[in-house]
């Protein structure tokens, strides 16, 4: 084998290893980018629900003070 054929290989072998541990690290960033929204998505959903609980125990405090007095 000659030294430029050696090379080339070694740097296409470089290349191929560097691409697969940049398309670990994204798969791994991209899944926790992925929970990170899920878990967003939650908290909206859960802090809609708290604030419609409250409007309807207002609600059912006004209601049942009006009729009381």
């Amino acid at each position: 084998m000659d030294n430029s054929v050696t090379t080339f290989i070694l740097v296409i072998a470089t290349i191929f290893v560097g691409i697969a541990i940049f398309g670990l690290f994204s798969a791994y960033y991209g899944i926790n980018a992925t929970q990170i929204n899920q878990v967003k998505n939650i908290q909206q959903i859960a802090s809609e629900f708290q604030v419609r609980l409250i409007e309807s125990q207002i609600s059912n405090r006004v209601r049942y003070m009006s009729q009381v007095f």
